[in-house]
């Protein structure tokens, strides 16, 4: 293992496998190196590419940089291992902070979607983080928990939302992710609060 304080610590190893984050969005590759597992995090909108360089089980040489635990007392906190670049066998590299965002072709238009059937996704803590139906994802942004309370079982749900475009992301379930603008709660409309871009 090589360590430079610019560039980051190398490491070489087998692709073990991918992990996803609380959405479901591929964001992390597990390295099985000689001596330990390694875990090391990326943007997951470049899971895509990093995917197609790294396939599961090959052979690679990783650079990553620790990203240290910004706040007191979580000393017994691991830091965050932060892909810097991928090299493959055939010495192709590639860094993860020149994989931008890739934006559809056509511009995304909100959809309205009626829902009878669905499932409340939740993490560790309890909160509500998607409504999944099928093979479409909901996202809940945090500005949107108290979403959750609104809906109560059984309650039709009819959801205006945007797809998302950018197809550098890899949902593990291989789900239509969308981006939730305004959801009608048997009749009670809820404006979502989250202001990133709808497309």
């Amino acid at each position: 293992m090589e360590t430079s304080e610019k560039q980051g610590t190398r490491v070489s190893g087998v692709v073990e496998k991918y992990l996803a984050n609380k959405h479901g969005d591929i964001d992390a590759l597990e390295l099985k190196t000689d001596k330990e597992h390694v875990k090391i995090n990326f943007p997951p909108h470049t899971a895509k590419t990093i995917m197609h360089k790294a396939g599961q089980g090959s052979h690679v040489t990783v650079t990553y940089q620790a990203d240290e635990p910004k706040h007191e007392g979580k000393d017994d906190k691991k830091p965050k291992l932060k892909l810097v670049s991928v090299t493959d066998a055939q010495g192709s590299d590639t860094e993860a902070n020149d994989i931008k965002p890739q934006k559809s072709a056509a511009d995304a238009s909100a959809e309205t979607i009626k829902l009878d059937n669905y499932e409340l996704l939740k993490d560790k803590k309890g909160e509500l983080i998607g409504i999944k139906s099928g093979n479409k994802l909901f996202h809940i942004h945090k500005e949107d928990q108290q979403l959750g309370d609104k809906i109560k079982n059984g309650a039709v749900l009819e959801i205006t939302a945007v797809k998302r475009g950018d197809e550098g992301f890899v949902n593990q379930h291989h789900d239509e992710v969308y981006h939730i603008q305004k959801v009608m709660v048997d009749g009670q409309e809820y404006q979502s609060q989250h202001k990133a871009k709808q497309k």
